[in-house]
């Protein structure tokens, strides 16, 4: 055991010797490939937990046809029952829903942090302040010479952010919304999105992946 602690110790010493020795472009890729990575094991692991409880409804849906009453009830009770869970299985997922487009834009922004405060480029309050839309395009440009409108999935991500704004503030379409993409009309109530995250969910690594490669050629 204690030449095992021993041994562990010595490797920790090596990989903390060895970072130490890595210049800050390497350090920043690193560090921002973790930050990539994270976000990417979040939304899956939201996925996952959205399908649980989708299909947690439909397998008692199916078992409840399949039971046998001492005293059966008639047609309307049981019609009335299903259609009671139903309702409950898509108030359920559909908030699930909502929830995992603003986690999803959540994520991104935390990442997008940790990626910037790598670059020792800004200050603490750009950091804390980069993911505001025309702040992080002049921080983009002025630090790093790069146009935003360039970057992989720049769209879908503005997409994304108005999204979420709209289902955290009034639950309806605004204009930023539905100028982002012609699917959504003004003031139209946001009920389902789940197919939205779906659309959307690969569109914070693909940004981040271009973002990382841009910025790393620039340190």
């Amino acid at each position: 055991m204690n030449k095992l602690k021993k041994s562990n110790k010595n490797l920790n010493n090596k990989k903390i010797k060895s970072m130490k020795s890595m210049n800050n472009k390497e350090l920043f890729k690193i560090f921002a490939e973790f930050s990539k990575i994270q976000v990417n094991k979040s939304l899956n692991a939201l996925d996952m937990i959205y399908n649980e409880i989708s299909n947690g409804f439909d397998r008692e849906f199916e078992e409840i046809k399949k039971m046998k009453f001492k005293t059966p009830p008639d047609d309307d009770e049981i019609y009335f029952y299903l259609r009671n869970r139903e309702g409950e299985s898509f108030l359920g997922t559909e908030v699930f829903g909502q929830y995992m487009i603003v986690a999803t834009y959540s994520l991104f922004e935390k990442a997008l942090k940790h990626i910037f405060s790598w670059t020792n480029k800004l200050s603490e309050n750009e950091i804390k302040f980069c993911y505001k839309d025309q702040n992080l395009k002049k921080i983009l440009e002025n630090k790093f010479g790069i146009d935003y409108q360039t970057l992989n999935k720049s769209a879908e991500i503005a997409e994304l952010r108005f999204l979420n704004n709209c289902i955290k503030h009034d639950g309806k379409v605004n204009n930023d919304l539905a100028q982002s993409n012609n699917k959504w009309q003004e003031n139209q109530p946001i009920e389902s999105v789940y197919d939205d995250f779906r659309r959307l969910k690969d569109t914070p690594i693909q940004f981040l992946t271009d973002l990382i490669n841009k910025i790393e050629n620039q340190l």
